[in-house]
């Protein structure tokens, strides 16, 4: 198991989840989001949203062990 980058790999299964739930959230409230002059559609944060819980649910289970 690794002992060394513990505190890292914590800090980013914080932020990995938290952008998840942001995506998540603006998808039930329907949020607009532009990025430059292009705006992005909401069923992209059904799909972030997923990959990112995924990645999350693994990430912690990695880190319970």
């Amino acid at each position: 198991m690794i002992k060394r980058g513990r505190g890292f790999l914590w800090f980013l299964w914080t932020i990995v989840t938290l952008i998840g739930i942001m995506h998540l959230t603006r998808a039930i409230f329907n949020m607009k989001l532009t990025v430059s002059t292009e705006s992005i559609p909401i069923w992209a944060s059904y799909i972030i949203f997923a990959i990112l819980g995924f990645l999350s649910y693994k990430l912690f289970i990695f880190l319970r062990k």
